[in-house]
C-alpha cells in the first residue's frame, strides 16, 4: 500500500475507534447527566473489560482508547486527516474518559494490582 493508502486506513480506524465512543450508551447517558455512569461496572462495559479481566489486558484497553483520542485531537487539530470528527467532540470523548478514570480510580485501582 501506498503512505497515502495507509494513513487513510489508520485515519478511518481512529475515526471508528472515536465514533464507537459517541455511540457509546454509557457515553450518551454521560451527556444528558454528568454524574453517570455511577456504577462502577457500567465504566467497566465502556472500557471493554469484566470482573478478573488481567492487569495487563485493563492496562492496555484504557491506553488504547487514550492513544486513539490523543492521535484523533492531534490529526483534527493539524487536520491532515480526510475523515473529519470535530475537535469539540474529540475533546467531549476526552472529558468522559478522564471523568471515568477519576471516579472509579478506587476499584480501578483494586483491579490493577491482582496479579
Amino acid at each position: 500500500p501506498t503512505d497515502e493508502e495507509t494513513k487513510l486506513k489508520i485515519d478511518r480506524q481512529l475515526y471508528d475507534a472515536v465514533i464507537k465512543i459517541i455511540n457509546h450508551q454509557i457515553f450518551r447517558e454521560w451527556l444528558v447527566d454528568k454524574n453517570k455512569p455511577n456504577k462502577f461496572r457500567d465504566a467497566m462495559w465502556f472500557w471493554g473489560i469484566a470482573p478478573g479481566t488481567p492487569p495487563k489486558v485493563v492496562k492496555e484497553r484504557i491506553s488504547v482508547i487514550e492513544q486513539n483520542l490523543q492521535e484523533s485531537k492531534k490529526k483534527a487539530i493539524n487536520s491532515g486527516s480526510k475523515i473529519s470528527l470535530e475537535l469539540r467532540e474529540i475533546e467531549r470523548c476526552i472529558e468522559f474518559h478522564n471523568s471515568l478514570k477519576e471516579k472509579f480510580k478506587k476499584e480501578l485501582n483494586i483491579m490493577l494490582e491482582k496479579n
